[in-house]
């Protein structure tokens, strides 16, 4: 397995970082889940976020019977209470498991073409905080991917989830409605990694 990282927020939650490097038949036989997916990636990505969880779920000594996922597509582990987040960016697959809380993560390429969207998901006052900074920006975008996927229904990125303060380098904190959240920032080969904490 190409696990590159494993890091341990808290007592409750492991997270995993994965960088695919195997065949596709190699990902199929160390997992019994199957996949309709047609883009060979796609699918690549669907294998191994599986093998990722079920090695979250071996950490905590939790039984494994697979993912479902709810009607807005949040993921959830099968006949389990423990709560999971996944997130992909071709090669790398990140997963979160907390055994308490509801979490998020989310990792994305560093890009400039982040730029041309970021009025879509930024208030007036973050687009100022982040200017053209590509890097920021990406910053930006996971930690509030990653609170959307925390909270797992409808909300608007630009307006009901803000980004108050850059900690450092390492956290950032995040407002979902009116609830402050600390996330940690991973940087890893140009892609940027958030979760919950």
């Amino acid at each position: 397995m190409g696990i590159i990282k494993t890091i341990y927020p808290n007592k409750n939650s492991i997270v995993i970082i994965w960088k695919i490097n195997e065949s596709l038949s190699a990902l199929q036989n160390m997992t019994k889940e199957k996949s309709k997916i047609k883009n060979l990636n796609k699918q690549k990505e669907f294998y191994a976020s599986r093998i990722l969880i079920e090695n979250l779920c071996k950490s905590f000594n939790i039984r494994y019977y697979g993912i479902i996922k709810n009607d807005s597509g949040k993921p959830y582990l099968k006949n389990r209470t423990e709560n999971i987040s996944i997130s992909h960016s071709f090669p790398y697959v990140a997963g979160i498991l907390n055994e308490e809380k509801k979490c998020g993560i989310d990792i994305e390429k560093i890009q400039k073409k982040i730029l041309k969207i970021n009025h879509k998901f930024l208030s007036k006052s973050e687009l100022n905080k982040v200017k053209k900074n590509t890097k920021k920006n990406t910053i930006y975008w996971t930690a509030k991917e990653s609170l959307y996927k925390l909270k797992g229904e409808f909300l608007s990125f630009k307006n009901d989830i803000k980004i108050i303060e850059l900690k450092n380098s390492f956290n950032i904190y995040g407002k979902i409605l009116s609830k402050k959240i600390l996330l940690n920032v991973e940087e890893i080969d140009g892609y940027i990694i958030t979760y919950t904490n």
